[in-house]
């Protein structure tokens, strides 16, 4: 950790303000990674999710559950993992969703980490409407 300030103003969006940044210890781990194609689509996805992620802010973050395909599901129990790769008997998952902007794109050939973040965008306008 680079940097961490706690602010005593409550007005502020986040009280907690915090700055990472890795050591050249991380070198060899991520050169192990981006040279692995598996792991390289694994990184980049989650990369994707959390940039997406974060563009909801904390209030969307906090909200997004209200929207969500899967987690608004009434069914779905509290602390349940949701299966991305597994399709559902009322076709309403997180998963199935997303593979919606696919279908709706076929040419544009949109890898998995496109899919997530314009789903996410779709719950960003979700959450502004509701």
């Amino acid at each position: 950790m680079e940097k961490l300030s706690i602010s005593q103003t409550s007005s502020d969006e986040s009280p907690i303000s915090a700055s990472f940044s890795l050591t050249p210890l991380a070198t060899p781990a991520l050169d192990g990674i981006l040279t692995n194609e598996y792991f390289r689509r694994q990184f980049e996805f989650v990369r994707e999710v959390t940039y997406a992620a974060a563009a909801l802010g904390p209030d969307g973050l906090a909200s997004i559950g209200t929207v969500d395909a899967s987690y608004a599901d009434p069914f779905a129990d509290v602390g349940s993992v949701i299966e991305l790769d597994q399709a559902s008997a009322s076709g309403r998952t997180t998963s199935e969703v997303a593979q919606k902007f696919r279908a709706l794109a076929p040419d544009a050939d949109l890898t998995d980490a496109q899919l997530v973040h314009l789903y996410l965008r779709h719950l960003y306008s979700r959450l502004r409407i509701a």
